[in-house]
């Protein structure tokens, strides 16, 4: 199986350009410490895979550095089992990462892969191949005047839909592909998209709120496809849907419409779990966190 981008040395090294202090070398599983402000830190590892991590010794040496938990997404149940084995106590928490995600597997010919979509999403990519909409593929970083427009993109889709984008630096910083859409010099779509192990992953995108009958995000996704398999990647990662016993009010209830029209299969995740390693301090943490979650909800 495929390793997660999120245990790629690039990115991992990315992250610690940031000023993020990164634990542990690969093979092995590495981690990512995170401040918790006045309680410390924690140590976060993102869809780590296999059941090789001494997690006694991580522990040891999270303690020793002054974190309070290890905060892991497993990416099978295989490596769940062997943390439940390994770890002396695990704490399910909300998801650090999407727990269902859909995966196209882009081994099959073109033809092939455009007629597993629904009838819908290949008639709007003609809708958007009719306008005129033109998508492009650019490594990153994109120059200044560029990268003005993609952000100015991403904070709009914020505002409206209520999300909170990463600092600006990070977008203009990350390594990885963007894949653009443009209805003649105006910007509709922008993702940022980042290819390891074999697979091509959606990690963020933005839209426009203008234009919508040319159905330019049917396109970009397409392209961007299209891509991925020329690219000489497997499979291509649309990076979060909602669950299937999820109901309408979920946030990724209408992503979700929209990926699946393209095929590919759910995968879905254990969850996110925390081992306390400092527990006295660990409990603290978490009664301060249920008082400020209860705060807010009145």
């Amino acid at each position: 199986m495929s390793r997660s981008f999120l245990q790629s040395s690039q990115w991992l090294h990315f992250l610690a350009t940031e000023g993020q202090q990164i634990h542990g070398q690969p093979p092995e599983w590495q981690w990512v410490a995170r401040s918790l402000g006045v309680f410390g830190t924690f140590w976060y590892g993102g869809l780590v895979r296999g059941g090789g991590e001494d997690v006694t010794r991580t522990i040891r040496e999270a303690r020793a550095s002054g974190a309070i938990f290890l905060r892991v997404s497993p990416a099978d149940t295989e490596t769940f089992d062997a943390l439940v084995l390994s770890a002396p106590r695990i704490v399910r928490v909300s998801d650090a990462q999407p727990s269902t995600s859909l995966v196209l597997d882009l081994r099959p010919d073109e033809a092939t892969l455009l007629s597993q979509f629904k009838t819908k999403t290949r008639y709007n990519i003609g809708v958007a191949q009719r306008h005129g909409v033109r998508v492009e593929v650019v490594r990153a970083p994109l120059d200044a005047e560029t990268f003005a427009k993609v952000w100015e993109l991403y904070a709009d889709t914020a505002k409206r839909h209520g999300i909170r984008n990463h600092p600006r630096a990070h977008y203009e910083q990350a390594p990885g592909e963007w894949v653009l859409a443009w209805l003649g010099d105006e910007l509709l779509n922008a993702h940022f998209c980042v290819g390891y192990d074999g697979v091509y992953t959606y990690l963020y995108g933005a839209s426009s709120a203008a234009h919508k009958d040319v159905m330019a995000s049917y396109l970009t996704q397409w392209v961007t496809i299209q891509h991925a398999k020329s690219a000489g990647y497997t499979h291509y990662d649309f990076w979060g849907i909602a669950p299937a016993t999820a109901d309408a009010s979920h946030p990724y209830h209408g992503i979700t419409r929209f990926k699946v029209g393209f095929g590919g299969d759910v995968v879905s995740y254990p969850g996110t779990f925390e081992i306390p390693v400092a527990r006295g301090r660990y409990a603290l943490y978490r009664v301060a966190k249920l008082v400020r979650s209860l705060l807010r909800g009145k």
